[in-house]
């Protein structure tokens, strides 16, 4: 089985740095608050997930904020 992530990684990773570049001075917001934002939501937007059909969602990536989500379907 053959697996592509980016089809062009030099024009990706051109984009990527003006992009970089671009945010670089907007402040991040704290772990902890981030979080703490949106813990009132958690079970609604994973209810949405499995109303939408999804039977086993994870989190695997939370390092930066950004969430990574494996979702697999019924």
């Amino acid at each position: 089985m053959h697996f592509e992530i980016r089809s062009d990684i030099p024009a990706y990773l051109s984009e990527l740095k003006i992009w970089l570049n671009e945010v670089r001075g907007i402040e991040l917001e704290a772990m902890d608050d981030f979080f703490t934002a949106r813990v009132d939501e958690y079970e609604d937007h994973m209810a949405l997930l499995e109303n939408a059909g999804f039977q086993e969602v994870a989190a695997i990536d939370c390092i930066n904020g950004a969430t990574l989500i494996k979702a697999v379907r019924r």
